[in-house]
């Protein structure tokens, strides 16, 4: 299975996030400087005989952004610090998973974070009331597991992932007071590998493959340049 996903976020503050976390998939592009989106470009292996994994869904935590100065003038880091809640569309419908306007300035670099939830911190607590299996953690995967052709049973896997994902412009990038060009930029998640090892399934139920199925999650994750 191959598709498209992405989310929509804007800097408006907690209610709007959480929002626009569960907003239209179809909604149009926005028009602002900088724009981030997600697509998925290999839905999960099928399985094998002796174990098969089907992902039903899979969400992920998008901890920020961060714009890091070319050092070229007065330009200062740009950090966006808002916890985001994301269901992957495994169905291939896109989306924008940012739309924001950014300090005018000359940046050399993008960051994104994939970032767990935390309990105790009073931002993120709403979210975790409305996805308590995310708390302290920053990718839930949900789905079936069978094993050696025998009755299929639901798994939760959830893992706190602390990942920064970086993206080095290839000449620095300028923004201005005035009205720019859309920087474009994509978050691509290969989910093909997840819980594939050595010709077999991994068993996300079984503690001796977390360690394996994370860093096939972390493996999956590749950010560029649209422009």
């Amino acid at each position: 299975m191959k598709g498209t996903l992405s989310w929509k976020v804007a800097a408006l503050g907690t209610a709007a996030v959480m929002a626009a976390a569960c907003a239209d998939s179809t909604a149009p592009l926005g028009d602002r400087e900088l724009q981030v989106s997600v697509r998925v470009v290999n839905g999960p292996a099928a399985g094998s005989a002796a174990t098969t994994v089907v992902v039903e869904s899979a969400t992920f935590v998008l901890g920020g952004l961060k714009l890091e100065t070319a050092g070229l003038d007065n330009t200062i880091d740009w950090v966006f610090e808002q916890s985001v809640v994301i269901p992957l569309d495994l169905t291939g419908a896109p989306t924008l998973a940012f739309d924001t306007d950014v300090p005018p300035g000359i940046y050399k670099e993008l960051e994104v974070s994939i970032d767990k939830l935390e309990i105790g911190n009073p931002a993120e607590q709403p979210l975790i009331d409305m996805w308590p299996m995310l708390a302290d953690a920053s990718v839930l995967v949900q789905g079936t597991v069978t094993r050696d052709r025998g009755s299929s049973e639901p798994f939760a896997f959830a893992a706190p992932l602390d990942v920064d994902l970086e993206l080095l412009f290839d000449t620095p990038r300028a923004f201005t007071a005035e009205q720019n060009p859309v920087t474009v930029v994509s978050l691509t998640i290969d989910m093909s590998r997840w819980f594939a090892a050595m010709g077999d399934m991994l068993d996300p139920t079984d503690p001796a493959n977390r360690s394996a199925i994370e860093g096939n999650i972390q493996a999956s994750l590749e950010v560029y340049d649209d422009d």
